[in-house]
């Protein structure tokens, strides 16, 4: 399964806000699909 979060340019986020998002995202997506492929990024 692949799964792709973009997050628009203009949004103000906090330093370390893709990362923290990716770590957290990966790591539920993880528990129960474990072949899942995460993709977080800014567009």
């Amino acid at each position: 399964m692949k799964v792709e979060v973009t997050i628009a340019k203009e949004k103000k986020l906090p330093n370390g806000a893709v990362e923290a998002l990716q770590k957290e995202f990966g790591r539920r997506l993880e528990a129960r699909y474990p072949d899942c492929q995460l993709t977080v990024r800014r567009a």
